[in-house]
């Protein structure tokens, strides 16, 4: 197996540079080895206890999450490239369809390796295959995730400090007096986030078209593959440290040593409860982290745009903050690849009284990005309405 090539050890020792240790292991934990796994996932769950190395998963014994599934809507449509790394078949897809989730898991992360053989993502690829290989998949609908998405937004927005995200972006230099103005406007455009928004911009990420097809196959994934293995999928465009819906890399999260830069979301994260905190690598994100990165991320990307207006730019911000919901998450996903000319093409649209359905024409740098989050954003909607 994949993790069986590398010692057994903390992952992403030269990340974190040993200052994240793991919790101690708790007394019920070195009795999983002769448990069955769902009890030993029950064992587990109930002492909140997290393998931090891949010996210690050694404990649970690997299952194969594998079978042969009916394709419903998807069955017809041809796949390649990525949809093709996902579930194992290239071409026309059938009305059943054999996948071994473990092995194209396996797969995709030595792809990534051919990218970056660094011992940082070899070790990232080996600890979420092993876990993958011997916890819970956690199966569920699109529809499901989606509700766990949004909950996770609302919870990011209820529970930040917004005065201390007010001192992050808005502060003057010299009073440290900070921009009500630009505050509250930040506030009112966060609050559009929400699970659906969250899954539209996921799907810009994961697939490589967009429209009906991208939460259809997103459905299959996290019913038999389950969400487990969506959140473990690794970036195949870059050659760093990334993996998972959003595909976040160290430009995105990062909070080792240095405060992090104000464009990134580990900046915003810091104006969260502790327990709530994003984990300082991305070699550490697993479950919800992802979703509340996201959201972290997008607030912190509007913030890094209002801060750049000038007063007419705001007047016209304050007249649809609330509003334009489809260009604002075309905005956010634009912004996670592109920052800058995200940025500048936002500046272009309100200059031109924001329009509706007016930012995709301002922005051709990450024209495919902005384009596959809308028409993601409204398949969700449609799928949601039947």
């Amino acid at each position: 197996m994949f993790f069986k090539s590398i010692a057994c050890g903390a992952i992403a020792a030269a990340a974190v540079a040993g200052s994240l240790p793991g919790p101690a292991v708790p007394p019920a934990a070195a009795q999983e080895v002769n448990l069955p796994v769902p009890a030993a996932m029950r064992a587990r769950a109930a002492h909140g206890y997290q393998a931090q190395t891949l010996k210690e998963l050694r404990w649970i014994p690997a299952v194969p999450h594998r079978g042969t599934y009916a394709t419903g809507a998807l069955a017809g449509d041809s796949v390649g490239n990525l949809y093709a790394w996902y579930i194992g078949h290239s071409g026309k897809i059938p009305a059943t369809l054999a996948v071994d989730w473990n092995r194209q898991l396996e797969r995709l992360w030595k792809r990534k390796l051919q990218m970056s053989d660094t011992t940082v993502v070899h070790d990232t690829g080996a600890m979420l295959v092993a876990e993958y290989e011997r916890l819970d998949p956690q199966r569920m609908s699109l529809a499901e995730y989606q509700r766990i998405a949004d909950t996770q937004a609302r919870l990011v927005y209820r529970s930040l400090d917004w005065a201390q995200v007010g001192e992050f972006y808005f502060a003057d230099k010299r009073t440290k007096a900070v921009d009500r103005r630009k505050l509250a406007l930040l506030k009112r455009v966060a609050k559009q986030f929400d699970g659906q928004a969250l899954i539209a911009y996921a799907g810009a990420e994961l697939c490589p078209t967009s429209g009906r097809f991208c939460p259809v196959f997103l459905d299959f994934l996290l019913r038999h593959g389950g969400r487990r293995y969506v959140e473990s999928i690794p970036a195949l465009g870059d050659d760093l440290t990334s993996f998972g819906p959003f595909q976040f890399t160290a430009n995105a999260v990062y909070d080792v040593g240095n405060v992090p830069t104000v464009g990134n979301a580990s900046r915003v994260s810091r104006a969260l409860p502790r327990s709530l905190r994003l984990p300082a690598s991305m070699t550490l994100f697993r479950g919800n982290d992802h979703l509340r990165g996201a959201e972290i991320f997008a607030i912190a990307n509007v913030a890094m745009l209002i801060r750049r207006l000038d007063d007419g730019q705001l007047a016209t911000l304050d007249s649809i903050a609330g509003s334009r919901h489809v260009e604002w998450i075309q905005f956010v996903a634009a912004a996670h690849n592109k920052p800058e000319a995200a940025y500048a093409a936002a500046e272009r649209w309100i200059d031109a009284n924001a329009r509706k359905d007016g930012y995709a024409n301002c922005n051709t740098a990450s024209k495919s990005y902005v384009h596959k989050t809308s028409q993601n954003y409204r398949a969700l909607a449609e799928l949601a309405s039947r």
